[in-house]
Order: C-alpha cells, then structure tokens, then sequence
C-alpha cells in the first residue's frame, strides 16, 4: 500500500491550518473553505459557497475534513513521486505538510533545494 499521512499528521496540519467550516478570506484575499482548501484544489469552489456559518456545524466540520483528505492526497502523491529514498511515517508527514504550505515539489523549488540547502539531510537527500 502507498505510503499515506498518519493520523497525526493529519491532526497536526489541519491543527495548524485551522479550521473555518464556512468560507473566508485568508491572509492573502484568496477564498478558502474548511482546512485551506481553495478553488485551485477544485470542488467545491469557496467563491461560489454560500456565506456565513452553516446551521449544522457537525456536519460542515466533517465535510471540511473529507475533503481535506482528499485534497491531501494529491500532495501525498507528489511526495511518493518525488522522494526516492525510504521515509519514517513521520518524515513523510513532515514532507506532505511542508509540500502542502510551500509546494516544495515544484521545479522551481527544486531547484532552490538543490542550491542552497535549505532542508536537514533527510529531506534535502529527497529533493
């Protein structure tokens, strides 16, 4: 099976993320829905979301967890993809969560990676 992010990792992302259950402007004007989900992850779209907190909050938080989830996985593939040495379930939570606020698997990054050293030598080995 794929490695996927563990529980905690999960927790420690969405923790430090935050959770708004309803549609926001973020710190950078962006539409945001849930646990940093924008219209460029696809749907739903924050900007065509109906305003305001929902009626039933349990509902919305799980919804916003869903698709967390599966917005993650397109980041979990891109580490899978771009990390060709063995990881520790830790390393790649770590991983997925920087790739996830940085895109670090971009060339662009990559590239950055690979002239500066910006990361400890488990990851920098990844890049």
């Amino acid at each position: 099976m794929s490695m996927q992010m563990t529980e905690q990792g999960l927790l420690a992302l969405a923790r430090f993320e935050g959770l708004v259950p309803a549609p926001y402007l973020d710190t950078t004007g962006t539409w945001t829905f849930g646990i940093g989900h924008t219209g460029a992850a696809g749907a739903p779209d924050p900007r065509t979301m109906p305003r305001g907190m929902p009626d039933d909050l349990d509902t919305a938080t799980r919804s916003a967890f869903h698709l967390f989830r599966s917005d993650l996985a397109r980041y979990e593939a891109d580490v899978r993809s771009a990390v060709k040495v063995p990881l520790e379930p830790h390393e790649f939570d770590a991983l997925v969560s920087f790739h996830y606020n940085t895109l670090w698997t971009s060339p662009a990054w990559q590239g950055q990676c690979r002239r500066h050293r910006l990361l400890d030598a488990t990851i920098y080995a990844a890049c």
